[in-house]
């Protein structure tokens, strides 16, 4: 299990993350597939939540499968939980296809009906029965280690595949950062005469975590961000940024000129403000329709506001 000081030690020796998933919890949906296939289990046992002793409501969320229709928006609760015991077990097959995929996966607590957001430590486990004594797989979620997100096996991935495919997100997270490292680019063979863009879209976990994501993205080569922090960017040393600004043809009647160069001014002075200049800046491009002044709205990008 990687603990947050895991995570930051495989920052300080420069090892690098990969995409995470991102997830999110929602309401109970039906699967189509849910009666097909073998069963899986699971309970979770809150070790601690904050000061709350309980009782404990408890969701699995499952947000994104490797597939259409790829965000299901499934979940699956556990209700009245006391504290340092596990929970009955719960079938999972409402919410898990009969595959050998993977879902992504986020766990939720509440006490007295309100979400618990921090202090939280839980253990999830997997069985493939509701009477099970010993189960086949577990994880240790917490804040502490990185979040309450995981990666979880669906239902037909054989048991003795479980413990490795059933793992937290920044336990995910430190298995790619030596791979990356093994993968690194170095910043001096990046490329530098054509954009390499990639989006980050964030762990969902900490900040610590996206930290190891995006670096575990530009180790790869990439020369350009999209979609990530100002400050992430300054400290990992991506060179540029990109983005995309649309504004819509000038009304009849009214100023080019004056349009665009409110307008990207505006642009102008937000991106001055969140990365201190316009070094990064090495890429403008416009999509133009019928009557939309393309040869003149890139000058005013130079304009000083």
């Amino acid at each position: 299990m990687a603990k947050l000081s895991d995570v930051n030690r495989c920052l300080a020796a420069g090892l690098l993350g990969s995409l995470l998933l991102w997830i999110t919890l929602g309401g109970f949906c039906a699967s189509a597939s849910a009666a097909e296939g073998r069963s899986l289990f699971a309970r979770v046992t809150v070790l601690k939540a904050g000061e709350s002793e309980g009782p404990f409501e408890a969701t699995i969320g499952i947000n994104i499968i490797h597939r259409s229709p790829w965000y299901p928006n499934l979940s699956v609760r556990f209700e009245d939980l006391p504290l340092g015991k596990p929970s009955a077990w719960v079938d999972l097959s409402d919410a898990l296809d009969p595959t050998t995929d993977v879902a992504t996966a986020s766990l939720a607590i509440a006490g007295d009906g309100k979400p618990i957001g921090e202090g939280v430590s839980t253990v999830v486990e997997l069985a493939r029965t509701d009477d099970a004594k010993k189960p086949l797989a577990a994880i240790r979620l917490s804040h502490e280690d990185g979040g309450l997100r995981f990666v979880l096996p669906e239902r037909e991935t054989a048991d003795a595949e479980l413990p490795a495919r059933f793992r937290s997100v920044p336990d995910v997270a430190c298995a790619h950062l030596a791979v990356s490292e093994r993968l690194a680019v170095s910043a001096e063979d990046r490329p530098k005469h054509f954009v390499a863009a990639v989006r980050n879209f964030g762990s969902g976990c900490s900040e610590a975590v996206d930290e190891i994501e995006a670096r575990a993205v530009f180790n790869l080569g990439y020369n350009t961000a999209i979609a990530v922090p100002p400050a992430l960017v300054d400290k990992i040393g991506v060179p540029y940024v990109s983005g995309g600004d649309y504004r819509p043809p000038t009304p009849q009647g009214e100023s080019e000129e004056k349009a665009a160069r409110e307008h990207y001014g505006k642009t102008r002075a937000s991106l001055i403000k969140e990365y201190g200049s316009l070094d990064r800046l090495r890429f403008f491009a416009m999509s133009d329709e019928p009557g939309w002044s393309f040869p003149h709205a890139t000058e005013p990008v130079t304009w000083e506001p």
